[in-house]
């Protein structure tokens, strides 16, 4: 277990070479819209480079209310509108 200095955040590798990554707020700023910072993020790698990415943050939602005949509209802050 290794804890990342640069950011908040903590890897975990095996002896098989998988990787799990904890990211608190780690900042994405080259990005083509506007730079982001998520509340979690985790990222696991593999031994043959597969990485799957899951962002976890209060702010991207989905919006479940066309399916009770009323569609959620949400501003940029992710307030319900």
């Amino acid at each position: 277990m290794e804890l990342l200095e640069k950011e908040a955040g903590m890897t975990y590798s095996n002896n098989e070479g998988k990787k799990i990554e904890l990211w608190y707020n780690k900042s994405y700023s080259k990005l083509p819209t506007a730079s982001q910072r998520p509340d979690t993020v985790l990222c696991l790698k593999s031994s043959d480079n597969d990485e799957r990415i899951y962002i976890f943050d209060a702010k991207y939602r989905l919006g479940w209310g066309f399916l009770y005949g009323r569609r959620k509209v949400y501003d940029a802050t992710g307030s319900e509108r």
